[in-house]
């Protein structure tokens, strides 16, 4: 337990606020921002958003840049390297994101600014890594969070004495890294914001003797804020929010058993204004409607029937949750099925080979609709499909073929990105992108397209945003609809309804069963 004392200093303490920034004129950032020495050259004007966070940049090297997707917080980084850079205070950077796709839209971004730096993007083996960096001397280096974990570390035994084995840092790795860089750059800094993983451990020591730390994200946390206290740590070593996630938790989080054991740690609403004087300390938040006015976005939902043979087969599911009695992993499995009978097959695991394959049923409705939608689509309009399940990628595909569809398609098998990408954007007969989201949900730039298709839904609320965001951001021009295909009274519709209240559908259902009864989810 943490002393009342302890608790009451760390209520108590001074805290920043920069929200008054957002409310000078134009005229009055341009002064402030054209008066820091030496003083910075723009080859394209900045918004009011970069205004700001340029000049917080320059006068706090440690920050949080909590923008709005859309808004331009990639290039509101690279402007600050490049000043840091070209005025001689570093060196290098280096920019950390969440999967491939994203370093691949920081090298676009990079090229599309012409900032003028040497750049190194770093994907492929360790060892091809290593060698990129060895004579690289200045400029902007871009990596995944977990790749560049898995660099400076290695495989050693597991504390439990079993046969498997974790990563650790090697110190002289991690030692080379801190000297190499005089800046590290956070991008989708939710992605950082458990403390027990090894891409936090080795961000955290790299981060530690870097002049300039900041974390970038659209949204630091869904429905529980737990995550934020890591994201700042890493930034501002605890000056927002405390040097230890115990004495956080304590302020603002009350604990309680939870139903597999364990504590879970529900957030004292009662502390919310303490909370958000703390989260302004070193940050500030833009909404993308105070840097630009966007076009209308539309949502819209399109509801299937179950064929009886599927229905009986998700009844026996939901079967299965109501009756786990607590047991995990038989609920995630029975979850996980439950989404792939809405899409039109279910996953089995061959008992001799212990290989997993796919069983189709013979009508999938959902299918059938989004063909249907996408050959009703308007004479010029592009659309982009986002999937989860690897079959459900592979059976858009066989289906756009079969009805002589032109598509191009971005997934984990996919070799050349950029081509098809580019192809997508530029193309006047490739009008349909079909995406895996977990490998094109962030990063993308595809203002192109102004129509959108969830052929399933990501769970999370933060994943769900990303992916949205690839088409109404910054830059589109037209107005953008974005269709869920829902099977009726199935757990598609129940994943949509909890990402209004920024919650994930699986958490909840391990926390509560009973929001299943009766054969379907409740609406």
């Amino acid at each position: 337990m943490i002393s009342p004392l302890a608790i009451s200093d760390y209520l108590n303490r001074e805290a920043d606020d920069f929200r008054w920034l957002k409310t000078l004129p134009d005229a009055q950032l341009d002064e402030w921002l054209y008066s820091i020495k030496p003083t910075p050259k723009f080859k394209e004007p900045l918004n009011r958003a970069q205004k700001v966070g340029f000049i917080l940049g320059v006068a706090h090297k440690q920050f949080v840049f909590h923008f709005e997707m859309g808004t331009g917080k990639s290039r509101l980084t690279l402007e600050l390297l490049k000043w840091y850079i070209e005025n001689g205070y570093i060196d290098r950077a280096l920019v950390l994101a969440n999967a491939d796709t994203v370093v691949q839209g920081w090298q676009d971004e990079i090229l599309r600014w012409d900032i003028g730096l040497p750049f190194k993007i770093l994907l492929g083996s360790s060892a091809a890594k290593w060698d990129m960096l060895e004579s690289f001397n200045l400029g902007i280096a871009v990596a995944t969070h977990v790749g560049f974990a898995t660099m400076v570390s290695e495989l050693v035994p597991s504390r439990t004495g079993k046969s498997d084995r974790r990563y650790k840092p090697v110190r002289e790795h991690v030692d080379y890294m801190r000297k190499k860089f005089g800046a590290v750059v956070i991008d989708e800094s939710t992605r950082v914001g458990n403390n027990k993983t090894l891409a936090f451990e080795v961000c955290k020591q790299v981060m530690q003797s870097a002049d300039i730390r900041y974390a970038l994200a659209g949204r630091l946390f869904g429905r529980n804020p737990m995550p934020v206290w890591a994201q700042f740590y890493l930034v501002d070593g605890g000056d927002s929010f405390g040097p230890t996630l115990g004495l956080f938790r304590e302020v603002f989080f009350t604990a309680k058993r939870g139903y597999f054991g364990g504590m879970e740690y529900t957030f004292n609403k009662k502390r919310e204004p303490e909370f958000q004087r703390f989260l302004g300390h070193r940050s500030i938040y833009f909404a993308i409607d105070e840097v630009t006015d966007l076009p209308e976005l539309v949502k819209v939902r399109k509801h299937c029937m179950f064929p009886e043979d599927t229905l009986r087969y998700y009844r026996r599911c939901v079967d299965e949750i109501l009756h786990s009695k607590g047991n995990y992993r038989e609920m995630q499995n029975a979850f996980l099925r439950m989404r792939q009978i809405s899409s039109g097959f279910v996953g089995v695991i061959d008992d001799e080979e212990g290989e997993t394959t796919e069983i189709e049923f013979p009508e999938n409705p959902k299918l059938d609709l989004l063909v249907e939608l996408l050959q009703e689509l308007p004479e010029g309009k592009k659309a982009v499909v986002f999937h989860e399940f690897k079959w459900s990628g592979r059976q858009i595909a066989n289906a756009l073929k079969k009805a002589k569809i032109p598509f191009g398609q971005l997934n984990a098998e996919t070799k050349d990105w950029d081509r098809v990408k580019n192809k997508f954007n530029n193309s006047d007969t490739d009008n349909i992108l079909v995406v895996s989201w977990r490998k094109g949900g962030y990063g993308l730039n595809l203002q192109a397209a102004s129509y959108m298709f969830f052929f399933e839904s990501p769970v999370g609320s933060i994943d769900r945003d990303q992916c949205e965001r690839r088409i109404w951001r910054q830059g589109q021009r037209n107005r953008c609809f974005i269709y869920d295909l829902l099977m009726k009274d199935s757990v598609d519709s129940r994943i949509i309804m909890f990402h209004s209240h920024a919650a994930n559908l699986f958490e909840a259902l391990v926390k509560d069963p009973s929001l299943i009864e009766e054969g379907f989810v409740k609406e």
